[in-house]
């Protein structure tokens, strides 16, 4: 069966409501095997862009942001950070590399004399030592998808599938023998989704999620709600 994506459009009051189904046989996906650690090849090496520029100060371009960092530790490969996105930092210096914002001294705990560049002591960009104990925090964000990416083993060595590929809509599945991982990135409006035309389980476990807390829940791959310009990382089993 060739993949296929059924949208349905119906009205909510003056909003729009819209229901996805994504159907097929993901072998019939593009997809591609992630590399055997025995094998003796290296994994290839994902980078960012560097410095979030200052377009990224805007709330809801913040969001897609997190949704491309999700990106980048749920493909195959390696990632690459760029020095200062795990903090957010910004390119609002005259310079290819801004200081680094460890604290609120003098000059943000980067060096005790004067820096080779002048620093912008009125940056908005959170330092390392306010966003260390902040759930919410783009530091804590990092934090959290570098943990699942060490503790989830088809992120690191799943083979890899394309479900859904589109402008505002990706999701992908990494799965290892009979645990699989089901990332969601949503750069659109609010969405249903039913991913079970695919031969996945009707249930998974929340792991991750690009905004808010990440209570520990099961979510319905059935009818899945997904946020606008929000990110899912979701764990589940197949019964053999």
């Amino acid at each position: 069966m060739t993949e296929s994506i059924q949208t349905a459009k119906t009205l909510a009051g003056a909003a729009p409501a819209t229901s996805t189904t994504i159907q097929g046989n993901r072998k019939n996906q593009h997809s591609w095997p992630a590399a055997d650690p025995s094998s003796g090849r290296g994994l290839q090496m994902r980078f960012t862009k560097g410095h979030i520029s200052s377009v990224m100060t805007k709330e809801d371009v913040g969001n897609k942001y997190r949704l491309f960092i999700m990106l980048l530790f749920s493909i195959p490969g390696t990632p690459i950070i760029f020095y200062g996105e795990e903090i957010g930092l910004r390119d609002y210096q005259a310079s290819a590399y801004p200081l680094m914002r460890w604290d609120n001294s003098k000059y943000s705990g980067f060096t005790k004399s004067l820096p080779w560049i002048t620093p912008d002591l009125n940056s908005n960009t959170p330092t390392v030592t306010q966003q260390t104990d902040d759930p919410l925090s783009t530091l804590t964000y990092y934090w959290n998808l570098i943990q699942l990416r060490h503790e989830e083993p088809p992120l690191q060595f799943g083979d890899f599938h394309i479900l859904a590929n589109r402008t505002d809509f990706i999701a992908y599945i990494r799965q290892q023998e009979l645990t699989g991982i089901l990332v969601v990135l949503n750069f659109g409006d609010e969405v249903s989704v039913d991913f079970t035309g695919l031969y996945l389980p009707n249930l998974a476990i929340l792991l991750a999620k690009s905004r808010g807390l990440t209570p520990c829940q099961v979510i319905n791959l059935h009818e899945m709600k997904v946020e606008a310009n929000t990110g899912y990382i979701l764990k589940y089993f197949i019964n053999d």
